[in-house]
């Protein structure tokens, strides 16, 4: 456990509670934006297809934290997992100041919650989305490819012989992080209105 991070005995899977800081954030796309959150207790548990509650800690509005799927986690330089980016479109009461807030803006976040995605072997894995529903495929494509996750502690990889995505938006400028998931080793087949 690191400062400023506490574990709840209330839940059974007992999610770390987080006060840090964003130590970046990026635009990825038109109206989106990735952020970059060191909380080590939620990034080495964290699995494919989770997420966190995250909200401003200095400011009571919006008073409810807003969920978002954990995007990737980052390993610090000795390989431990450090950090998890989360990804999410500037529109809201929350979205729009994080959108503009600097690096080391005041955020509490807790745990990592949900069931996530279950391994399955298969030939090909086909991930569908559309809009920011991209935002928990990276992790679990790269999973079933076998690629780097830190955080993935004793699950399986490389339980996937080929990944593709197949990821629509709008409009081409507001399809995000395309990048990211070709370096990944997911093919992506791409639809714009």
């Amino acid at each position: 456990m690191t400062q400023g991070e506490t574990v709840s005995p209330k839940y059974a899977d007992a999610i770390s509670i987080v006060n840090s800081t964003v130590s970046r954030i990026d635009r990825l796309a038109r109206e989106t934006y990735r952020i970059r959150v060191v909380a080590p207790g939620i990034a080495r548990r964290v699995v494919p297809g989770q997420f966190v509650m995250i909200r401003f800690t200095d400011r009571d509005a919006p008073l409810i934290g807003r969920a978002l799927a954990v995007y990737d986690v980052i390993a610090d330089r000795h390989g431990l997992p450090e950090a998890i980016d989360l990804v999410f479109v500037r529109k809201g009461a929350w979205t729009t100041p994080m959108a503009s807030s600097p690096a080391g803006t005041a955020v509490s976040l807790w745990g990592p919650l949900g069931n996530g995605f279950s391994p399955r072997e298969c030939d090909t894995l086909i991930m569908a989305a559309g809009g920011i529903g991209q935002t928990p495929m990276l992790l679990l494509g790269r999973e079933a490819i076998g690629g780097t996750n830190p955080a993935a502690g004793d699950r399986p990889r490389g339980w996937a012989g080929r990944v593709l995505l197949v990821y629509g938006a709008r409009s081409a400028d507001l399809l995000a992080g395309l990048d990211d998931f070709a370096a990944a080793g997911i093919e992506l087949d791409l639809c714009t209105d």
